[in-house]
């Protein structure tokens, strides 16, 4: 697999993190607007993205990409359930439970365009309309 594909997305998603975390949140916060929680809860959406990328560009082994995607969303959810709330004492936000949930299938399938592989499941499918008439 060619780890380089990996590196332009891995750095948009790194800017795009950065940006959300720390001007556009500060933003937000001070000038109190509400914008549909993505202050809060793109940090998490992202940090899935950021974790297999980075996973896929430098490993040395090609593991499955799916097992990839599922031990950096239980890592999350673990850090989020268990480590934030009892170790670091703040507090539990099912928001960002809810992000980290919905970025797993979208990272997946990214995954799979970004390496071009076979999508043959049901959200995958091609209808030659030349065929059709």
């Amino acid at each position: 697999m060619k780890k380089k594909i990996y590196f332009k997305p891995l750095v948009i998603v790194i800017i795009l993190f950065l940006i959300l975390r720390f001007p556009y949140r500060n933003y937000i916060y001070d000038n109190h607007i509400f914008d549909f929680y993505i202050a809060d809860t793109s940090p998490n959406f992202l940090a899935i993205f950021l974790c297999v990328f980075f996973e896929r560009m430098t490993s040395k082994h090609n593991d499955g990409l799916f097992i990839i995607c599922l031990i950096v969303l239980g890592a999350i959810l673990t850090y989020e359930i268990i480590i934030q709330p009892y170790l670091f004492a703040q507090t539990y936000d099912s928001k960002d439970i809810v992000a980290s949930l919905l970025s797993f299938p979208i990272c997946f399938f990214l995954c799979k365009k970004i390496e071009n592989l076979d999508m043959t499941d049901a959200l995958a499918f091609k209808i030659d309309f030349n065929k059709i008439k």
